[in-house]
């Protein structure tokens, strides 16, 4: 028996059904309070609505009439298949990261909720939000669903720093900041360090929890139990067979992910190479790891690609016109792909076939003859 079970078997913080709805009630009622935090909101639309007019601004309008005339549909199919591919990936990961093993049809509505949360919330609070869909449609505790979400945010730091570090060594036209490549390269060894060791790190968090005499009720009661869930999820769920799967998964999401912005930004006409299309790309996907008070990264998002590629000698006007585009098709996806994959869900659950028709029903059938007397 390991530290944190001899300590747990002492403490006992959690003793009957009552104490573990207190936990559950307690964990809704502070995400809701945060979701309903006004300035939240009001802080994220005000730094949204700033950046999107100042890029709207200055945008050529012309330019951007010209983009929706000439543009290139094979690209643009190109894009669509990659967004396609990188959904089914994503969702093929949750799955294989869910303790239950729930149907791909599962993994697939909660990947577009997830994609959805992502999009409308502000500060990455879709993030915390996915916990309860995935505790919801994939049957995972909390903590569970919490450390899956934890662990797949590592591998696709350390996927998209390695790609970005390959793709960038192939540009020409940009030329490499060592700082960028340390960036990099440090993201890469605490990802990959954080992963390896991560069930040392959740059991240390429990002990120090226990060991700190503090009075288990409210949020630390919550937080202790998601860090024991999270714990005993590490333990049965990343095996080495799993863990290869997750690279692999996480890699061909990655490849998707940067033709995605790549096949966009040759639709619209850009006159970049594969390599550095690519650099911009992973350096785009970078900006989606800061946590800023914007809404889904409305406005941050869309003036970091302009400026990426004004760094490449495409004048201001065009950039943001070029950025803007391929963003409205990136924030488009997800919602036909929740339409989508809710009406598949929906079928196989037979939603559909489970109308009642009362015209046949037996009970409202009446005899042709009747009999007299």
């Amino acid at each position: 028996m390991d530290v944190t079970a001899s300590l747990l078997s002492a403490h006992r913080p959690f003793k009957s059904n009552v104490a573990i709805k207190s936990v559950t009630t307690t964990g809704r009622s502070l995400i809701r309070t945060l979701f309903q935090n006004k300035l939240l909101w009001f802080i994220a639309f005000v730094i949204s609505s700033v950046l999107l007019t100042i890029l709207l601004t200055q945008m050529d309008h012309v330019a951007f009439a010209r983009i929706l005339k000439t543009l290139e549909p094979n690209y643009l199919m190109a894009a669509l298949v990659f967004l396609i591919g990188e959904a089914i990936f994503t969702s093929l990961r949750i799955k294989l990261f869910a303790s239950e093993k729930p149907a791909v049809t599962d993994a697939l509505y909660a990947n577009g909720w997830y994609m959805i949360l992502l999009n409308m919330l502000p500060a990455r609070l879709g993030e915390v939000a996915a916990i309860w869909v995935f505790e919801k449609y994939l049957g995972q505790t909390r903590g569970g669903a919490m450390i899956s979400i934890i662990a797949q945010r590592l591998f696709d730091i350390i996927m998209l720093s390695v790609l970005f570090l390959i793709v960038l060594g192939m540009a020409t036209a940009i030329v490499p900041s060592p700082l960028l490549i340390v960036i990099a390269l440090l993201l890469v060894c605490c990802a990959v360090g954080v992963l390896l060791r991560l069930e040392q790190a959740l059991s240390i968090i429990a002990a120090t929890m226990l060991q700190s005499h503090w009075r288990f009720k409210g949020w630390r009661r919550v937080l202790l139990r998601l860090v024991l869930q999270a714990r005993t999820w590490r333990r049965h769920n990343i095996q080495s067979n799993q863990m290869f799967k997750a690279i692999a998964l996480t890699l061909l999401k990655w490849t998707c992910n940067l033709g995605i912005v790549s096949c966009l930004l040759f639709s619209v006409g850009t006159p970049l190479s594969w390599p550095e299309a690519l650099s911009i790309s992973a350096a785009y996907n970078y900006l989606a790891i800061v946590p800023v008070q914007t809404i889904g990264g409305l406005g941050l998002s869309e003036a970091g690609l302009a400026l990426m590629l004004g760094l490449t000698g495409i004048a201001t006007a065009e950039a943001i016109a070029f950025g803007i585009f391929a963003r409205i098709v990136i924030l488009l996806f997800p919602f036909v792909f929740f339409v989508v994959v809710w009406g598949i869900r929906a079928l196989r659950l037979g939603v559909f076939s489970q109308v009642p028709t009362a015209s046949t029903s037996p009970t409202n059938i009446e005899p042709t003859n009747k009999v007299k007397g």
